[in-house]
């Protein structure tokens, strides 16, 4: 009979004795030599699949013009025979879907995509066994010069170019993940979606997505919502979660794995109650709490597994925590960065690394959502009336309504500062940079008001972490003392007089409305009692919350938030942020990896290849310190170079001789200079810089381009000569946040980031200038190839040029693979690229708790009174 991308047929294997199904290929493509070649190794890579929820490929036979598979022959009906029925009864169709979760998940693992996922590919045979069909062959025979979405349809492997019939190609449009609608690259993602369409037709009979032609099909993917009130009442709470992750249209927020999915619909099956309430949030900050215990009990079989599905299965602590996990897309374990917590709790904004923005977690729904307008954003705060998000982006302090809209740029702000807080007088208290004293600004504009300024004779190097008191005629502060949280004290400000007192020495507080100075130190967090009134401590510090996550040794963030009315949202885990352990590693073009044996704890920052590419410099934390280490690459032996203060980002000279770094020594961000064979003392290069100032050297060695900070117009990058380093030539000087300069190898081109564009640049002239992309991170170039490579959206890209005399032309990025973290190097043939991989099994912080009596976690002392 007629079947995909050719006749299919019922013959007998003499050999061995069995039935099986052969696919003989259109002549067509038979006479291709280069596709049948291709369509061989593909199919090849799919036969090596060997899972009893798979249909098997037995072999390829070729003989004069015929091409033909040898597939497994299953019997029994496919899904969409089936679903011509109508709706499937909800426990038939959840088992059916836990069978499809796990042929996808054993194709998955090993790298091959359906790409074609639909119930025409599905059979169930009269065993109940579910077997997918034509796996992975989508790609295999797709035709190298087909990229479009209407290409897409012609290569389903259920259709052949002479069989395009409109139901065959609105039967493939309508399962397309809205990236294959588009024409984008795909990965398992996809698949990922087009098993929740499957799902939904299953459990409502329905079609998800429908239309006259293709086109309309395609458009409803694109832009039609799911009908939730479609499902059946009967549906469980856990497959609808499902459902609403599978759907996610953006790929970075669906769900990363399909065995998540899995995971969720086992969960359905142990907690089979429909939505019911649970869809309406309470009226109230009480009733929230009162309908959070609710939830839990509801969840009580979830979390007696230890799972709370937002992404897959996490250990809990405690039977009163609500606990999900997150995987917004990107690789490697999700990390996250920042928590704010609406005054009622009923808002959860968060940061998370594995996502450019941020993510907001509504406390009556069941899913986290991206943000949008929030891209590269950080330092999320939210209005007193929770209507409002405060983030700071692109150089800027902005306001978003969580109703929706642009953001609403209010004031400038550094990136990578100290973020912000929202007082309940309406107005934004902030800090610029870390060197600065605290602002005020009124968030529906103006100029903003400074309200201290640090003085360096008391070992001040600047003011941070605003939190206004009840009343507000004060707030409490942190004093930074420019080396970690060891170093500062925290303050009370008095807004009236502008004079402050230190509280408590060595430490960086916040405040809490049950009357409480949190801090962290040596390890452990602690409370202290604080009366908002006397503006006095008032009692014994006490150690508290354990399995909260450390913040990093710079403090620029605790890994926790409170409601006005109890809840805590807290980060679990031992290890401090972003101090994971990682791997050097090599990883090819076609993203194989080969890990080096250098280990450590390999924070943020990038590893840089020296000039003859035989070492690497890179940034270890250990003992409270970041310091400046060299791994050769060939002999397997590791150096220090820095030792005293945070030394960070280090940036051969071109004569492999001697590394430019930036170092915390003296309460401000300095350029130092040191020789590697320890010839010559380090000596600082230009005082007063950005915070983890990525520099580099021009190709001749005489100059190199940096990061300062300007009043005026916030993070500029300038040229600083080596034998005069007062001189300085401004290069990047906008009122957007301008970083992250990479020159080319042949010194004639630097790339850099202004806001979320990148751009290049001729150098030193920078004369003109060629957006590339936006949204990314630093480039890094290969002057073989002709290539600038740069993470976007969790993916290596490369984007190839041409440079001529005075031009400069780039091709679209193309992705490569998915980055195991943002912080790699590139040979310089530009055929494999340095990054850190961070190690598995490893604590992380990828998982939110929220605990629903936070205050009583401070008014008892776990490690006893200290």
């Amino acid at each position: 009979g007629a079947g995909g991308m050719g006749e299919v047929f019922r013959a007998r294997d003499t050999k061995l004795n069995r039935d099986v199904a052969i696919k003989v290929l259109p002549a067509a493509f038979a006479q291709d030599k280069e596709r049948v070649a291709r369509f061989r190794r593909e199919a090849q890579v799919v036969a090596s699949l060997n899972h009893a929820n798979l249909a098997a490929i037995h072999g390829l036979e070729e003989e004069g013009s015929v091409v033909a598979l040898v597939l497994e022959l299953v019997e029994g009906e496919d899904l969409a025979e089936r679903l011509k029925r109508g709706a499937i009864p909800t426990d038939e169709a959840i088992a059916i879907a836990k069978q499809i979760t796990l042929g996808l998940e054993a194709a998955h693992e090993k790298g091959i995509v359906h790409r074609d996922l639909k119930p025409a590919n599905i059979k169930v045979t009269k065993d109940g066994v579910v077997k997918i069909l034509d796996f992975g062959l989508a790609k295999a025979y797709q035709d190298d010069s087909e990229a479009t979405a209407q290409s897409s349809l012609s290569h389903s492997p259920t259709m052949s170019r002479h069989m395009t019939e409109a139901g065959m190609i609105l039967g493939t449009a309508a399962y397309m993940s809205p990236e294959q609608a588009r024409g984008k690259a795909i990965d398992k993602r996809a698949d990922i979606w087009a098993f929740g369409v499957v799902l939904y037709e299953m459990l409502s009979g329905r079609r998800l997505f429908t239309g006259e032609t293709a086109s309309d099909v395609l458009a409803a993917v694109l832009t039609k919502e799911p009908d939730w009130n479609g499902l059946p009442e009967s549906t469980p709470v856990g497959a609808r979660r499902v459902l609403r992750l599978c759907l996610e249209r953006d790929p970075k927020a669906r769900i990363h794995d399909i065995a998540d999915a899995r995971i969720g619909l086992d969960e359905s099956s142990a907690d089979p109650s429909p939505q019911g309430e649970l869809a309406r949030p309470p009226a109230s900050a009480q009733g929230l709490v009162r309908w959070l215990g609710a939830l839990l009990l509801v969840g009580a079989a979830a979390f007696a597994a230890g799972r709370w599905i937002d992404g897959g299965p996490r250990p809990r602590e405690r039977a009163r925590d609500l606990v999900f996990a997150v995987r917004p897309g990107g690789s490697g374990p999700a990390s996250i960065a920042e928590l704010a917590l609406s005054r009622d709790g009923r808002r959860l904004v968060f940061k998370s690394r594995g996502s450019s923005s941020l993510l907001l977690r509504e406390m009556s729904g069941i899913e986290s959502r991206v943000i949008l307008g929030t891209e590269g954003a950080e330092h999320p705060v939210i209005s007193p009336d929770g209507r409002w998000l405060g983030f700071i982006a692109s150089g800027k302090l902005k306001k978003i309504a969580f109703e929706g809209g642009d953001p609403i740029p209010i004031c400038d702000a550094a990136e990578g500062g100290p973020g912000a807080s929202w007082g309940r007088d309406g107005s934004i208290y902030f800090t610029p940079t870390f060197f600065t004293g605290l602002f005020k600004v009124d968030p529906d504009g103006g100029a903003p008001v400074q309200l201290t300024t640090p003085d360096p004779k008391r070992g001040e190097a600047g003011h941070m972490w605003a939190d206004p008191l009840p009343g507000g005629s004060a707030l409490v502060f942190t004093v930074f003392g420019g080396s970690g949280m060891n170093g500062s004290k925290v303050a009370v400000l008095d807004l009236r007089s502008g004079r402050y007192e230190i509280l408590l020495e060595g430490a960086g507080a916040r405040y809490v409305a049950s009357g409480h100075l949190v801090f962290y130190r040596s390890g452990a967090y602690y409370a202290v009692p604080f009366d908002p009134v006397t503006r006095k401590v008032t009692g014994p510090r006490r150690a508290v919350l354990r399995n909260v996550s450390r913040p990093d040794p710079t403090g620029e963030a605790l890994s926790l938030a409170f409601s006005e009315d109890g809840l805590l949202a807290y980060m679990p885990g031992d290890a401090p942020r972003y101090l994971r352990k990682s791997r050097l590693a090599w990883i090819s073009r076609d993203g194989i990896a080969q890990p080096l044996p250098f280990e450590a704890v390999l924070p943020e920052g990038e590893p840089q290849l020296s000039p003859d590419g035989q070492r690497v410099a890179v940034t270890q934390y250990a003992a409270g310190e970041y310091q400046i280490w060299t791994y050769d690459l060939g002999r397997g032996t590791q150096e220090r170079v820095t030792r005293e203060g945070i030394n960070q980002a280090p940036a051969w000279h071109p004569d492999g001789k001697h590394l430019g770094y930036t170092a915390l020594l003296h309460g401000t961000y300095d350029l130092w200079w040191a020789a590697l064979d320890g010839s010559e003392p380090p000596r600082p290069l230009a005082e007063g810089i950005e915070d983890e100032n990525n520099m580099q050297w021009s190709k001749d060695g005489r100059s190199a381009v940096f990061q300062v900070y300007s009043k005026d117009t916030g993070p500029d990058l300038m040229l600083l000569r080596l034998d005069a380093p007062e001189e300085r030539t401004s290069l990047v000087a906008t009122p957007l946040y301008d970083t992250d300069a990479s020159l080319s190898r042949d010194g004639r081109w630097l790339a850099y980031r202004s806001g979320d564009a990148l751009y290049v640049s001729a150098f030193p002239g920078m004369g003109g200038r060629t957006l590339v992309t936006r949204g990314a991170g630093r480039a890094r170039w290969s002057g073989v190839t002709r290539e600038l490579f740069f993470i976007k959206g969790g993916d290596l890209m490369a984007a190839r040029y041409a440079a001529g005399d005075a031009s400069f032309e780039v091709e679209p990025p193309k992705r490569l693979f998915p980055a195991p973290s943002e912080a790699f190097d590139v040979a310089a043939d530009g055929k494999r690229f340095l990054f850190f991989v961070p190690l598995p099994g490893q604590a992380t912080s990828g998982e939110v708790h929220v605990r629903l009596n936070g205050f009583e976690e401070l008014q008892t002392s776990p490690g006893g009174e200290r």
